[in-house]
Parts: C-alpha cells; sequence; structure tokens
C-alpha cells in the first residue's frame, strides 16, 4: 500500500478542514486558528495552480502530438505517392524479366522500346494525376 496521497484527495480534504474552521467560533486559540486558515488557503491557491498547470500542459501535449501527426501523415503520402508510381512499372519488368521462350514480343524488334515507352507514359501519368489533385 503507497503512503502517498493523491493531490485531488489532498485538496478535497482541505477544503473540507477550510470549512469546518470558518464555521467554528475560533475563541481563545484564535491566532492559531486564523494562521491555519491562512495556511489552508495557500496551500488551496497553490493546489489551483498546479491544477491549471496540469492543463496547461495536457493541452500542450495534445498540440505536440497532433503536429507529429499531421508530419507523420505527410510522409505516408509522400511515400504512397512514390510506390504507386513505381509498382505498375516493377511488375511489368517482373513479367518480361521471367524469361519464357513463347512470348512474341520478346523478339519483336520495337518490344524493348515500347516496353519503356508504356512504363514511361504510365509514370508520367500519374505524376500528372497527382499533380492536378495537387498531391504532388
Amino acid at each position: 500500500m503507497s503512503a502517498t496521497i493523491p493531490i485531488e484527495n489532498l485538496y478535497y480534504l482541505l477544503c473540507y478542514a477550510w470549512d469546518v474552521l470558518e464555521e467554528r467560533e475560533l475563541g481563545a486559540g484564535a491566532a492559531i486558528g486564523v494562521a491555519v486558515l491562512a495556511a489552508v488557503a495557500a496551500f488551496m491557491e497553490v493546489i489551483d495552480t498546479i491544477q491549471v498547470l496540469r492543463d496547461t500542459l495536457a493541452g500542450l501535449l495534445n498540440f505536440h502530438q497532433s503536429n507529429m501527426s499531421k508530419q507523420l501523415n505527410a510522409t505516408m503520402k509522400a511515400l504512397t505517392i512514390i510506390a504507386t508510381i513505381f509498382l505498375p512499372p516493377t511488375f511489368l519488368v517482373g513479367v518480361y524479366g521471367m524469361n519464357f521462350h513463347y512470348m512474341p514480343e520478346l523478339s519483336w524488334k520495337w518490344g524493348y522500346p515500347v516496353l519503356w515507352g508504356i512504363m514511361v507514359v504510365i509514370a508520367g501519368g500519374m505524376i500528372w494525376f497527382f499533380k492536378r489533385k495537387r498531391w504532388f
């Protein structure tokens, strides 16, 4: 069992003590009672300040996390666009890299340049599309 008291519990105990001391008639120990009331009031101000600072810190933490999330989203967007541009040419290169003997375009004189043209057109079309949508 922990010996520490959470700040909120201590705050509520002090509020209760404040109420009790205010309602009592202080009598002979008035000077001590006034000093205790002043100490309780000062401590309650400290507790209030700590709570305000905790709320401010929580807000700053949320701001930092949202800023980091925004930067991560921008990075992921750029990586996705690059992967999308290079995926179709990679597929075409993979198909033609299988070295089958009965692919008619392999023996065609213009097969290699046409394949390069198709890959450049696909990649260029994707870049044009992304720029048109203002994603790139």
